[in-house]
């Protein structure tokens, strides 16, 4: 039986990009997220965070909300 040349590990190990990670779930791409440094009062963080998994993403949510209702 032949030998067949194994790949090499930088191509088995290699993190898949943005778009290639899309089109192997079927789903669009998302948007890029950009990370920001932001300082909350420790009541609304801790509020934010009592809400559980994915506080994060209801926190931007709730911001993109705001900012539609008061555009000028």
């Amino acid at each position: 039986m032949p030998k067949t040349k194994p790949e090499s590990a930088s191509s088995a190990c290699a993190r898949p990009t943005n778009e290639r990670y899309a089109a192997m779930n079927k789903t669009p791409e998302a948007p890029v997220k950009v990370q920001v440094t932001i300082r909350f009062d420790p009541d609304v963080l801790e509020g934010l965070r009592t809400t559980g998994k994915g506080w994060q993403t209801r926190a931007n949510d709730v911001l993109r909300e705001w900012l539609r209702a008061h555009r000028v």
